[in-house]
This record gives C-alpha cells, structure tokens and sequence, in this order.
C-alpha cells in the first residue's frame, strides 16, 4: 500500500473527516508535492474552520512554496486557535515577514558581580 492510501480511503469513507484530509495533506507533503497538501488542507479547514493543525500544516506547505504572507496568514490562525501549538511555533520562525521585527533583547546583564562590601 503506497502512503497516504489507507487517507485516500477513510476519505472516501467519509468525505467530511477532517483528520484523514488533514493526514492525507501530510501524506502529499512529504512526498514532495505542497500543491496537492494544500488542497487537502484546505478541504479539512473546510469541514472544521477551528482545526488549528490543518491551518499550521497549511501554513508550512505555503513556506515550501515561498509564499510567506499567506504562510504567516495560516501560522496565525493556528496559533488563535491553539497558542501553545509547537508546530506552529516553529514554523512561523522561519517566515521572513513575521521577522521583519528584530527580536526584544532580554535586560542587559552585568558583565560582571558588583564587589562586596566589608
């Protein structure tokens, strides 16, 4: 069985299961083809607009194909949706246009302990 088979049939199953299209995305993502991830992606956002998975994995195929504003558009919706998603996290780490802010530097630290006094 080739992958994304066992997808391609629970999908046919039941068309509207928002886990298998999702899964099937990441099926075609991983065989190299973020085009068709997205069209399956957004057939499971489709059926579940508050599926934060589908939206960081939709966010992550966009990054393949370079489109930074719509990847940072789905990383976003993700992370509204579920703020503690990781994968998400670390996908919008790598968008250029959520990085167009330097990041906050941390208070300056002493490059030294002040002496004690006797």
């Amino acid at each position: 069985m080739r992958p994304g088979a066992a997808y391609e049939q629970a999908v046919k199953l039941k068309p509207r299961y928002a886990t298998a299209l999702n899964n099937l995305g990441n099926a075609w993502k991983h065989l190299g083809d973020p085009e068709k991830a997205l069209e399956f992606y957004g057939k499971a956002i489709d059926v579940d607009r508050s599926y934060a998975d589908a939206w960081a994995n939709s966010g992550s195929a966009h990054l393949l194909r370079s489109r930074h504003p719509d990847a940072e558009r789905c990383l976003s919706e993700a992370l509204r949706l579920n703020p503690q998603s990781v994968e998400a996290l670390c996908n919008m780490a790598w968008s250029p246009t959520a990085n167009s802010k330097p990041p906050t530097r941390p208070a300056k630290r002493p490059s030294r302990l002040p002496r004690r006094r006797r």
